[in-house]
């Protein structure tokens, strides 16, 4: 088992190291604009922008940029905003409070609606709900995040004046954004919990369960759920750090003051420091909650230590 969890540890590793290399390529190389131009504005002039370069180490070879970066990065030091001047670990502590309470909320949406519907796909005979179910399910899959937010947006904050579109005032501000950010997630679990069910149904401890005169109600909930629900959980359980990553497209959607709004800023401000180390943390983020699924599944299932020895 621990040959196993340093095995991912590692690879971890070497994913963080890609990724931080992409970022610092991206910014620096990739995406036009000078941050000096940014923090002083477009009438200053050469002299101000050099000794802005010079104060914040920008007329140094990227290479150098980097390793700096990566030096300070292993002593817990995410750098500093260019644009306020304050650290951007400060930035993110006050940020990711409002992101995690929204992963939060979504995941108990994913798991109460997603179960229950699940649930219900599989056990009904009506067909017409049936294919509503699934034809629902596709459509949240293959709908953009962005459209279905403002769709909601529309709807229930302006024809209906019903909800907050925007903001973090009021609780009722957390409920269109955190059914958007579930919205796919929702859609998968109906899948995946509807195709393991069906897929187990006629195992032989069922059959066995139906011979000791069980009713299929009592052979669903005591012995087939726990088996189908085992896939299930195990994408929740990876979702939620997939959710805090993937929330930046719904904050900004909706003003929601979490990390994908404060990257949305730093963008337009060209405050690189504030970009890379936001991203890097939602990497993190999502690398972490993987590894612990990962770990957790190992300790559960021989045979994948067992496969990941064999690799």
């Amino acid at each position: 088992m621990l040959k196993f969890a340093f095995k991912r540890a590692a690879q971890t590793i070497f994913v963080l190291f890609g990724v931080s290399i992409i970022l610092f390529l991206v910014m620096y190389v990739v995406v036009p604009g000078d941050p000096a131009r940014a923090i002083a504005g477009k009438k200053a002039d050469k002299s101000t922008i050099k000794a802005i370069h010079n104060k914040l180490g920008l007329d140094k070879p990227l290479y150098q940029q980097y390793f700096t970066y990566t030096a300070n990065l292993a002593k817990g030091d995410l750098g500093t905003s260019y644009r306020y001047r304050r650290p951007v670990q400060e930035m993110l502590a006050e940020a990711m409070p409002a992101t995690f309470v929204l992963a939060l909320a979504a995941i108990i949406i994913e798991v109460i609606l997603g179960v229950l519907a699940g649930i219900y796909a599989y056990v009904t005979k009506i067909k017409f709900i049936d294919a509503a179910i699934t034809a629902g399910s596709a459509f949240l899959i293959s709908v953009p995040v962005f459209w279905l937010g403002m769709i909601l947006q529309y709807t229930f904050g302006i024809r209906l004046n019903l909800l907050p579109v925007s903001g973090n005032n009021y609780f009722t501000s957390l409920i269109l954004p955190a059914i958007t950010l579930s919205a796919i997630s929702v859609a998968v679990v109906i899948r995946i919990l509807k195709t393991s069910l069906k897929e187990n149904q006629n195992a032989d401890y069922l059959l066995v369960a139906r011979a000791k005169g069980l009713s299929e109600s009592q052979v669903l909930y005591k012995h087939q759920l726990k088996n189908a629900l085992i896939p299930t959980i195990t994408y929740i359980g990876m979702d939620f750090g997939a959710l805090m990553t993937g929330a930046v497209a719904t904050e900004i959607v909706f003003n929601w003051p979490g990390v994908g709004l404060l990257i949305r800023d730093a963008i337009l401000e060209r405050d690189i420091p504030v970009i890379i180390s936001s991203i890097l943390v939602l990497v993190v983020i999502y690398i972490l909650f993987n590894f612990l699924v990962d770990i957790a599944y190992g300790y559960l299932n021989p045979k994948v230590r067992a496969g990941e020895k064999v690799a």
